[in-house]
């Protein structure tokens, strides 16, 4: 089903964010404890309920991408992504979060099995308290590459998605040395976007630097949908269900 969306909602609150001026920015982007110790989480702060205009993890449980990858040998891989809500809520350093099934295969072959955590802050920011991993070879498990929690072996959640976005804000989905280490820049807002799902208005790309494996992701946000697009130089992958 094709879908127009307007984002009038979300450029309000960018223009009204904007008022107070680079300290916002600072505080999203840093996060809850990261000065130090003297700054704990605190639980009562946070909502399982992800309600943010451009990642409703709520109110869209269900998502499913294709796509395709670069093989070393010149080939291409199909890819096919598959996440979803689950009907659970779990504890990550003393936070209520959600709990997000991501699997995704390649070629057909269950490639790797994650469970992905966010709360919601009361200010509107959506934080990534970690991932549980299984990496699949042949049908069985091989490893857990890139796991992490927020609480264990002093990890701090991440920003996954800043309250209200401007073009040149910079933030960290993860900060896990030698683990996962993920930062991220917005590049433009009231993007356009139209993939299998639909057509989407008022969209925000992102550009996304893995600082371990020296590798860049182009994302796409749209308001009522999330994620719907993915670029790297190796491949592409796009929204195809959204329900």
């Amino acid at each position: 089903m094709r879908k127009r969306i307007l984002f009038t909602s979300l450029l309000v609150a960018v223009a009204a964010v904007a008022c107070n001026g680079a300290d916002t920015d600072r505080e999203t982007a840093a996060g809850p404890g990261s000065s130090g110790d003297s700054e704990a989480i605190n639980p009562a702060d946070f909502s399982s309920n992800i309600t943010h205009p451009l990642l409703p993890l709520s109110s869209t449980r269900n998502r499913e991408f294709v796509g395709h990858q670069k093989k070393d040998d010149g080939g291409t891989s199909e890819i096919r992504v598959v996440s979803r809500l689950l009907d659970k809520t779990d504890t990550i350093a003393g936070v209520n979060v959600a709990v997000v099934e991501v699997t995704e295969h390649k070629d057909g072959q269950l490639l790797e099995l994650t469970e992905d955590y966010y709360a919601q802050h009361r200010d509107g920011t959506v934080w990534y308290f970690g991932e549980r991993v299984t990496d699949y070879k042949d049908g069985k498990p091989v490893g857990h590459e890139g796991q992490w929690l927020a609480g264990e072996n002093g990890y701090r959640p991440g920003v996954f998605m800043p309250a209200y976005p401007t073009v040149g804000q910079e933030f960290a989905p993860e900060q896990i040395p030698g683990v996962a280490d993920e930062r991220a820049k917005v590049l433009e807002l009231d993007v356009e976007v139209t993939v299998p799902a639909g057509r989407f208005t008022g969209c925000m790309k992102t550009e996304d630097r893995d600082l371990l494996d020296s590798k860049t992701e182009f994302k796409f946000f749209c308001p009522r949908a999330g994620l719907v697009r993915e670029e790297s130089a190796k491949g592409s992958s796009e929204l195809v269900r959204l329900a």
